[in-house]
């Protein structure tokens, strides 16, 4: 599925002019004559929009007349980031800021309040992760109830002291880049659940009662279309996290509704809309996950084909994605199997929808395929395994050469149902995205996919779980 990833990065390069520029002049203690870069995050990446030579005392200034877009930047020398700063659109991009590398210690902003709040926010959480991560080591060299109360407590009342922090601090800078970026960091807790301790059903409510708010509640504190969170080295995962770790269900029908809800609440910004519809397009598009094509044929179907907001794509790539949803959906998991009636050894014809048994393996291949040789094997390994578990084989063989074919079958001793197609009348290319083999489909007693594009070893572990 690689081949249609968004190059995203391609699509956000104009940079609007404001009537200000910038001028950040830098002092790097202890160092001289070196080559500074000045970048800015996007995503996971980071882009070089400046450079400027430390002077023989070690000072440097990055300056241009049009001013940098707000969001979060870093200073590079050689091959270590000096550090990180924010800037805002309100503010003036004109401050100094001077680091001292051989004491290790944070740089000190001056001209900037909003960049010294946020190193000083940095160092409170650090207080914070230390003191919680003393009180974890206590968790666990503890027994004691009593105990483990009050130290749970404590943890508790420092972590939200943390919350508190950071709310003062972006209440304090509202509108300012600070304030996205520790809401965004800031994320919301479910209010606590009085169980009696002695309920044997208290940890698992819990967890569940975590679990539903955090679904629902995640991006409480974000406006998804500020164009600045693109502009953050955390946000890309954070998007990405939430659907593969807060989500716990992966089934296509469980994660479209919150793909909907965070692209349409992006879709206020078209900066924003494109972004995370590009992100989360390419993260499923990656996916290893069985079933999960379905969300990229329903985001492609839903905001590509049909949206008129996404207007940026080629005629190549809107030809290669219609393409794919529909050699995709006819086969999403819980369809109904397209039928093919095929010609057996015999010269009789077999259909899918006439096999009486409780579980069908659609299997397309050709003998000459290298890794169609081993798979056939493994396949008709475990189809003896399970045959007598109500388990069927249709096996298509892809080419034209019958006298290839009856050798083969014959060779290998494979007593399913041998059937082929060599005109293609079925369009069973199409119908079962047939372009490259092997292809293993497993289908329920009505014909329903049950399982999709899978390899033997994950189609054993599914008859497993089928047939118990």
């Amino acid at each position: 599925m690689k081949r249609f990833v968004i190059a995203i990065l391609a699509c956000f390069c104009v940079i609007p002019g404001f009537s200000r520029g910038y001028n950040i002049s830098v002092e790097v203690k202890g160092t001289r004559d070196s080559t500074m870069l000045l970048a800015i995050y996007f995503g996971e990446k980071q882009f070089a929009i400046d450079t400027t030579v430390l002077d023989a005392n070690g000072k440097a200034v990055f300056s241009n007349v049009e001013p940098l877009e707000a969001g979060m930047y870093l200073v590079i020398m050689g091959r270590s980031i000096l550090f990180d700063l924010l800037i805002s659109n309100e503010d003036s991009q004109n401050f100094s800021v001077s680091l001292d590398v051989s004491l290790k210690k944070v740089p000190e902003f001056i001209g900037s309040q909003e960049n010294t709040s946020f190193y000083q926010y940095h160092a409170f959480k650090n207080d914070i992760t230390r003191k919680r991560q003393e009180i974890d080591k206590l968790l666990m060299d503890t027994g004691d109830t009593y105990k483990l109360d009050s130290l749970n407590t404590e943890s508790a009342g420092l972590r939200k002291s943390l919350a508190q922090y950071s709310d003062s601090v972006a209440n304090k800078y509202s509108g300012k880049t600070i304030s996205i970026v520790l809401n965004a960091l800031n994320v919301p807790e479910p209010p606590e659940v009085n169980i009696p301790r002695d309920d044997p059903k208290r940890d698992s409510i819990i967890y569940m009662n975590y679990y539903s708010y955090e679904k629902d509640h995640f991006f409480d504190r974000i406006d998804l279309s500020d164009e600045r969170l693109a502009r953050t080295p955390f946000f890309e995962s954070m998007l990405i996290y939430y659907f593969d770790y807060i989500l716990l269900y992966k089934q296509t029908d469980s994660i479209v509704p919150y793909v909907d809800r965070v692209i349409e609440q992006a879709s206020r910004n078209d900066f924003m809309f494109r972004y995370v519809l590009s992100n989360l397009f390419n993260h499923y598009m990656r996916s290893k996950i069985m079933g999960q094509e379905g969300v990229v044929a329903h985001l492609a179907e839903k905001y590509y084909i049909n949206d008129e907001r996404t207007n940026w794509e080629t005629e190549k790539f809107m030809q290669d994605i219609t393409n794919f949803v529909n050699r995709t959906k006819p086969t999403l998991l819980g369809e109904k199997a397209p039928d093919l009636s095929m010609e057996t050894l015999s010269g009789q014809y077999e259909s899918i929808s006439g096999i009486d048994t409780d579980f069908l393996v659609v299997y397309f291949y050709e003998p000459n395929c290298g890794f169609c040789k081993t798979e056939t094997s493994k396949v008709f390994e475990i189809y003896k395994k399970f045959r007598d578990k109500g388990v069927q084989v249709f096996a298509v063989y892809t080419q034209q050469d019958k006298e290839e074919w009856t050798g083969y079958v014959a060779e290998k001793g494979l007593d399913w149902i041998n059937v082929w197609d060599p005109q293609n009348r079925n369009d069973f290319r199409e119908k079962y995205n047939v372009y490259t083999t092997p292809q293993l489909y497993v289908l329920d007693k009505d014909k329903r996919v049950v399982g999709r594009r899978l390899d033997s070893e994950n189609m054993e572990k599914m008859l497993i779980n089928l047939t118990k």
